[in-house]
């Protein structure tokens, strides 16, 4: 049973993030990062342009947290450092980094401002007004608004998606034996991460990373980084205006959750007509529990998909009948705790095709 201190510490929750947010994007980790000895609140304001008192009180917050460790020196001034967890966790340095989401904390904090316009109206708080149109960039992932409002927009969430995506990949693409499969397709696969470690772990694969032209150029920058193996490639796609390639094993990771039934309809329609028959879809969501009361980041997930981008989470009962519902048979769902965000789902296309999709 919950204390009055659990509600409250729920309650007042979004002023540690707030802290969290504030001295990242204002640079305080990294200039502490950057300096070889302790520094003092005044150096540090001076050297980032921000109020010496203020910056002091923020620091003293931090360290209150135990993101930045707090010693005075032998004249009785106070010097801070960053704490080992923010070395590894908050340095652009670290392998470990997770500043590209703490930076998309801004966008979030917008968008989870309307949950309650959004419970009211049961629909998308965030991108363009109107949805008249089925089409290109829809929604929050319109160019020139949402996601991908501006280049720096775009770049801060496909950096987010990649930090998530690289720690899960290894695990999602072992999850099934997919040795059998020739031709793959990572439909809307952004960064490349999750197309260049299936494309390692089966180097006879051929694998198409697709996605908008825009966001090519960041595809690329990033798979570029890596050593990319031979057998993997990219594409420009719009899944839903542009025709797609016939293919052994399509992957849509962190796709079915952004959409509503309609578009899910229109989608897999055309993947399960890409397919070859006797291939299969590989689908990588966080699945709730059948009573819907958990896993908890998945729940808060959910509400996010509704007022971000109009779409949901689903249970394993709940993506077996979509499944079903287009053609697919022999569903199969793996758990996988070890994941932050993704369990795997294998859908395949049955060898005979009779279904009217």
């Amino acid at each position: 049973m919950a204390s009055v201190k659990d509600v409250l510490d729920i309650a007042m929750g979004f002023q540690k993030t707030q802290v969290l947010y504030t001295a990242t994007t204002l640079g305080i980790f990294e200039a502490l990062n950057e300096s070889k000895f302790p520094m003092p609140a005044s150096l540090l304001a001076k050297r980032l342009h921000l109020d010496a008192d203020a910056t002091e009180r923020l620091l003293n917050a931090c360290s209150g947290l135990s993101l930045i460790d707090k010693s005075c020196t032998c004249n009785g001034i106070a010097v801070y450092k960053n704490s080992p967890c923010s070395q590894m966790f908050l340095s652009k340095s670290s392998p470990r980094s997770i500043r590209p989401f703490i930076a998309k904390i801004g966008d979030l904090y917008d968008i989870f401002g309307r949950l309650k316009e959004g419970i009211k109206e049961g629909k998308r708080q965030h991108g363009p007004a109107t949805d008249s149109d089925v089409g290109k960039g829809r929604g929050c992932f319109t160019i020139g608004d949402g996601f991908y409002a501006n280049e720096e927009k775009t770049l801060e969430f496909l950096e987010t998606m990649h930090l998530f995506c690289s720690h899960d990949a290894p695990a999602s693409v072992r999850a099934f034996d997919l040795s059998q499969f020739r031709t793959a397709c990572d439909l809307g696969g952004g960064t490349g991460a999750l197309g260049r470690e299936l494309a390692a772990t089966y180097p006879k694969m051929d694998v198409i990373v697709a996605d908008l032209s825009h966001v090519l150029p960041i595809t690329r920058h990033f798979i570029s980084k890596s050593n990319p193996p031979d057998n993997l490639t990219i594409a420009a796609c719009d899944f839903f205006e542009d025709a797609l390639m016939s293919c052994d094993l399509y992957i849509l990771s962190h796709v079915i959750h952004d959409w509503d039934e309609e578009h899910l309809d229109i989608l897999l329609k055309k993947v399960y007509q890409a397919i070859c028959p006797g291939g299969a879809l590989l689908v990588l969501e966080k699945v709730l529990n059948e009573m819907k009361d958990g896993p908890l980041g998945t729940l808060i997930f959910d509400l996010g998909m509704l007022i971000s981008a109009g779409g949901r989470e689903r249970t394993v009962i709940e993506y077996t009948n979509l499944f079903k519902k287009h053609g697919f048979v022999d569903i199969k769902i793996q758990l996988m705790p070890e994941t932050h965000q993704r369990d795997v789902i294998l859908a395949m296309k049955p060898m005979e095709c009779s279904h009217d999709n």
